[in-house]
């Protein structure tokens, strides 16, 4: 393998409309770190005449974006390694976004970015699968997301009786993640355990009246509340003083959320869909995402056993440390430049 030039120059291409909302998307912070901790000089861009032309290197999220990068690396000549996450390449039809509900296209973009990149890197084993099934012979390799495991840490002693949920709430991530049928779980919860507390974090978008509307109709006001958008540094405390983290889901391509609550040593209630079982493994317990009684059942059954949740708890933290360090994708990027760059 021929050493790094570590003086190149990388260009960044992130998937939103400006640079003031990199700081939403942990996936692109750390993997804009990652190049920088490398050694590249990074020009990170957001639009088409932000690309620089004379990039050694292009590294760009998502297929669909990736097609500004990728048509002037062909013109310089230069390699392009696009990411390709779960929500463009998944196939599965029930949900509101994936490449089987995009338009016509959209599909020729993905295809075509996929063909045609020098290398795909995906975020997980299902991705992979999907990304294959799509073009058969295209280059790509799983490169697991990351946890930040020096921020995301337990604290026993910081408990509280909180069941928490993170997500955007808009139509498409409250269909996703079952966030009301999380709802309709809550009075069979807490009807054995009245001092529980739902918490639902995320952006009320789109869609969020119907959640508000699904609480008073059930009467539990009292038992969950909706903070909104939270910070990072909120979200890791919210980790650390629940008892459950509860994430039923139709798809992740990942599971960056599960993966972080995995982190802080909290348990995690979720679903064997996509790639949730390569993240979760045997540290975590696996529901139907559309049956609220079976929900709340697997919530109960924790809530109810201490030693469970305190193993879960730990086995998902070594989970989290041992396979999906922060380290360990730097390394395997590392090793995919090298490759790239030595052609």
């Amino acid at each position: 393998m021929k050493p790094l030039n570590k003086s190149l120059r990388v260009c960044f291409f992130a998937g939103v409309k400006d640079k003031d909302l990199l700081d939403l998307m942990q996936w692109y912070k750390e993997d804009i770190q990652i190049l920088k901790e490398l050694g590249f000089e990074v020009a990170i861009a957001t639009n088409w005449r932000e690309i620089p032309w004379n990039a050694a290197l292009y590294f760009a999220w998502w297929p669909t974006k990736g097609i500004l990068p990728l048509i002037k690396a062909k013109i310089m000549r230069k390699p392009i390694i696009i990411v390709a996450g779960g929500s463009e390449v998944v196939r599965q039809r029930d949900l509101k976004y994936g490449f089987s509900n995009s338009s016509i296209i959209k599909r020729a973009i993905i295809i075509f970015c996929l063909k045609h990149t020098d290398r795909i890197l995906s975020i997980s084993d299902a991705a992979t699968k999907e990304i294959l099934a799509l073009v058969p012979n295209c280059k790509v390799e799983t490169v697991y997301l990351s946890v930040d495991t020096a921020t995301f840490t337990p604290n026993d002693n910081d408990k509280k009786n909180i069941i928490f949920t993170i997500s955007h709430l808009n139509r498409e991530n409250i269909h996703r993640k079952r966030i009301k049928e999380i709802i309709k779980a809550i009075p069979y919860v807490v009807k054995d355990f009245p001092e529980v507390k739902f918490v639902i974090a995320g952006r009320k978008l789109e869609g969020f009246e119907e959640l508000e509307y699904e609480v008073e109709r059930l009467s539990i006001q009292k038992f969950v509340s909706f903070p909104g958008k939270i910070s990072n540094d909120e979200k890791v405390e919210y980790f650390r003083k629940s008892l459950i983290y509860l994430q039923p889901t139709l798809h992740e391509g990942f599971g960056l959320a599960i993966a972080e609550a995995m982190s802080c040593g909290v348990p995690v209630i979720t679903t064997k869909v996509g790639a949730v079982p390569e993240v979760v493994d045997e540290a975590g317990i696996y529901v139907n995402p559309n049956e609220p009684l079976e929900i709340a059942n697997a919530i109960k059954e924790l809530l109810s056993n201490s030693e469970k949740r305190k193993k879960l708890g730990r086995l998902a933290r070594e989970r989290i440390v041992n396979k999906f360090s922060f380290d360990i994708r730097k390394r395997k990027i590392l090793e995919i430049i090298q490759e790239v760059l030595g052609k």
